[in-house]
This record gives structure tokens, sequence and C-alpha cells, in this order.
């Protein structure tokens, strides 16, 4: 027993900074900064247990240099099973948490909670590597609990993912 620590390949963190070029009636032109972090658990396919955990964490911030200044938040955690059902695809049922903050124009902070499911594909691989390529549909089903601009509701996502 004891703490288990994660090497530190095992994290991701993006930094950048984006140029907002203006499109549309609301939007604006304008530089971003953002610094992404994810890590997870179990994502990859396991070949030698047809049940395992599956976690993820992903955080992203961003925010404008310029007038309007606007600084953007999003969390999104989750943690499941994971069930090998045919070879080199996997399905995960997991339970997640969602917080999205909009600090500046349209100021807004909202939190979310539900149940989903991760379907994963894996592809391109041979003897010597692991599957490299990926197709992930990913549905959820959840709850508003807190919305500052609206009433707290039912949603429903689906999401395509697809990793080269």
């Amino acid at each position: 027993m004891g703490i288990h620590y994660k090497p530190l390949r095992d994290y991701n963190l993006v930094l950048s900074g984006e140029r907002l070029i203006k499109f549309g009636a609301n939007a604006v032109n304008n530089w971003e900064g953002r610094v992404s972090f994810s890590t997870s658990t179990g994502y990859e396919i396991d070949p030698v247990a047809s049940r395992s955990l599956y976690s993820l964490l992903y955080v992203d911030l961003a925010g404008t240099a310029q007038s309007p200044h606007q600084v953007l938040t999003y969390l999104d955690g989750r943690g499941g099973v994971n069930f090998n059902f045919a070879d080199r695809m996997v399905i995960s049922p997991f339970i997640y948490t969602i917080f999205r903050g909009n600090y500046g124009v349209g100021a807004n902070t909202s939190a979310e909670t539900g149940l989903g499911a991760s379907l994963r594909g894996f592809f391109y691989e041979d003897k010597y590597h692991a599957p490299r390529d990926a197709v992930e549909l990913l549905p959820r089903l959840g709850y508003t609990v807190y919305d500052s601009l609206a009433t707290p509701s039912v949603v429903f996502s689906i999401t395509v993912v697809a990793r080269f």
C-alpha cells in the first residue's frame, strides 16, 4: 500500500497562444492564451484484462489579452469501468462532472453531472506497436445542477472523437 505517483509522461500539458479572427456579428479580433491539462487511466485497450478501471481529468483555462477581456474555464472529470467486448473495442460506462466558467463578456458559470458511456475502437497496430489510432463515441445524459443564467435542466449530448 502507499501512494503511487504516475510518471510525468502520463500527463498532458499544452500551452498555446492563439489569434482570434472575427467571422460573424458576435465574434471579436483578439489574442488568447490557453493552458490545457489532462491525465487518464485505463483509456488504452488492455489485451489481458477483460475489465479495468477508467478515469479521465481534463482542465482548460483560457483568457483574452485585449478588451473585451474574458477568462474561460472548463473542467471534465470521469470515472468508470472498462469492458473489453470485442477485438480492439472497449465500452466504459462512467459517471461524470463538468464545470464551465465564463468570466467577462457574457459571464456565466454552470455545473453538470450525470452518466455516460465511452465506446472506443482502436486501429493501426502491428506486432511492435500498440494501436495508435482510435475512434470514440461518447453519449452523456446528465443534469445541470447549477447555471447562473438558466434553470437547471436535463442535458443529453453525443460527441465523436477521432485520434490519429
